[in-house]
């Protein structure tokens, strides 16, 4: 039935190449290709796009077992959100198109210290959490627990309008393109690769926004150098 393809993942909708594709997986992959692409032009509307997306995804990592996975939609539904409001608010007080900016170091710091200490505990949790809440084991729960928080930090960063935030998802892709082949679900790993190649244009793509409406250093180190060093190159405080 068309309906059992739009909400169980096992449910072949149409064979790509070999591989029974359900209705459900199709159309989160769109709108998560289509939320990206808008995110990487620092456009507001990424944020509804997504929200479908993260619907989706939600239903898919549940019903094959990556329970990090699946917290990470809940996330990525709140952070959205908020995003979405900051943005919108950003873009009626002040010009069409976001303008990003750095962290400082200490805040580099802090954001190493959350994923750290962030992917400890979940990974302590849901290694776990067969035993507590009589589900199937989760596979992969370090890894799936990893990719997760550095996901949570990026999601957040990006509401920001910070640059490192590219950063955090090219990781994140890198291990998610594996992660789903072995899953199984590969056309969702073909979307992180995707997902990969717009992380790096997008990246580039936002400090190009930077230089160009932020007043940025365009010398080459600016690419990599927090926004308080990048004041000193131009003679700010």
């Amino acid at each position: 039935m068309l309906w059992q393809t739009l909400v169980d993942v096992n449910a072949p909708f149409v064979v790509v190449f070999g591989y029974p594709l359900s209705g459900l997986e199709l159309i989160a992959t769109i709108f998560g290709i289509w939320s990206v692409w808008l995110a990487g032009r620092a456009k507001v509307s990424n944020y509804p796009i997504g929200i479908l997306n993260v619907i989706g995804f939600m239903i898919i990592f549940a019903q094959i077992r990556l329970y990090s996975d699946f917290l990470e939609q809940i996330y990525y539904l709140v952070a959205s959100v908020y995003g979405w409001a900051v943005w919108s608010k950003s873009r009626k007080t002040a010009r069409q198109e976001v303008i990003p900016s750095y962290l400082s170091w200490r805040q580099r710091g802090c954001c190493l210290l959350f994923v750290m200490g962030g992917t400890f505990a979940l990974g302590l949790f849901v290694s776990h959490a067969d035993r507590w809440f009589a589900i199937p084991q989760a596979d992969y729960p370090w890894l799936d627990a990893f990719t997760t928080i550095v996901s949570f930090a990026a999601m957040f960063l990006m509401a920001k309008k910070k640059i490192e935030s590219w950063w955090l998802w090219i990781l994140v892709d890198i291990i998610a393109v594996p992660l789903y082949w072995m899953k199984e679900v590969r056309f969702i790993s073909a979307e992180y690769a995707l997902f990969l190649i717009n992380a790096w244009f997008a990246w580039r793509n936002w400090i190009k926004i930077r230089q160009k409406e932020g007043g940025g250093d365009s010398s080459r180190n600016s690419l990599m150098a927090p926004d308080f060093l990048n004041q000193r190159r131009r003679g700010g405080k």
